[in-house]
């Protein structure tokens, strides 16, 4: 009996196509030769309508010895399905932060996008990858709309969407098609490196949720809309700063909910990085706006900003020099 995997992971990556009207559109295809990336691969030649409108970006990060092997594999995977291909060679030293890495990738992909007429970019993210994230960000006290996680499709800015039509795709099921159509890939032994952050979630955190309940990452995947609609209303409820201040019993005439997520949302607005939210802080904050204490205080909740509390006025600012 035929195996349906290979139906699913074409069907998810159909369906995404025709959502966005864009079965015979350019596209361009970040692959990194793992396996999610290579199976989108052949997945949208296999479906797309118009293969000669199809682009393989490669980011080479030249962070590792197999780099180049990497590069040789999916260029010689886009030959053979008669697609296009570009290499971008990221100009960062060894070592590089994960971020500046992140934003030189980007940077990659856009330029393969404008020059190959394409506003989509089309990524492998799938279920667990969407798992990892909403972890990520509940670990960090993220805000309502950090634990959205990622979306479907989001600008990647300069009139370029990235979409991600694996996002509901079990990682088993992309592994188990690869393996049925004979796809080859590499493994990247960083990503799963205990080491890291994402290397011990996925070692341990991730197979421990599993067998509590199986089929999470599936769960919290198709649960995005839902998590963008709730945090999209809640944005809705927030009382925002009135160039950068607020009547301090206005502030505290709010349930305790809404009044730290009014702070959430104003701090995340000017924030330079997220991941430095100290939201432990932000909560101390909330919590004196209805102490009744009327002594000026401050709090530096991370990120370059920080909450000032009088008598009367709630402030943001953000902070010189840093």
């Amino acid at each position: 009996m035929a195996s349906r995997i290979p139906s699913v992971i074409r069907g998810l990556v159909r369906r995404a196509l025709q959502s966005e009207s864009i079965t015979r559109s350019p596209l361009v295809l970040a692959v990194s030769g793992g396996r999610d990336s290579m199976a989108l691969m052949h997945a949208v030649a296999d479906t797309h309508e118009d293969v000669a409108r199809l682009c393989v970006a490669h980011v080479h990060h030249g962070q590792r010895s197999a780099s180049d092997d990497e590069a040789d594999l999916v260029r010689r995977a886009a030959e053979h399905l008669g697609l296009a291909f570009e290499l971008h060679k990221l100009s960062v030293g060894p070592g590089a932060a994960a971020a500046d890495l992140r934003e030189a990738r980007l940077e990659a992909l856009r330029s393969t996008a404008a020059n190959s007429g394409s506003f989509c970019v089309l990524a492998a993210h799938h279920a667990q990858d969407q798992l990892e994230t909403v972890l990520m960000a509940l670990a960090r006290g993220a805000g309502p709309r950090g634990l959205v996680g990622m979306r479907m499709k989001r600008s990647m800015g300069g009139g370029v969407d990235l979409l991600r039509p694996l996002l509901h795709a079990r990682r088993e099921d992309i592994t188990s098609y690869c393996c049925e159509e004979g796809i080859e890939w590499v493994d990247d032994p960083t990503n799963a490196d205990p080491s890291t952050h994402r290397g011990l979630l996925r070692r341990d955190v991730l197979p421990a949720l599993e067998t509590i309940r199986s089929g999470v990452a599936l769960r919290v995947a198709r649960g995005t809309q839902v998590r963008l609609a709730a945090a999209e209303a809640l944005e809705e409820a927030v009382v925002p700063p009135d160039a950068g201040r607020w009547d301090r019993s206005a502030l505290a005439s709010l349930d305790d909910g809404l009044r730290l997520a009014s702070l959430f949302e104003a701090v995340e607005s000017i924030i330079r990085r997220r991941d430095g939210l100290a939201g432990a802080t932000l909560a101390a904050a909330s919590e004196a706006i209805v102490d009744g204490g009327t002594h000026a205080r401050r709090f530096e909740v991370g990120g370059g900003v920080e909450v000032l509390i009088d008598a009367n006025v709630v402030a943001i600012r953000v902070i010189s020099g840093v």
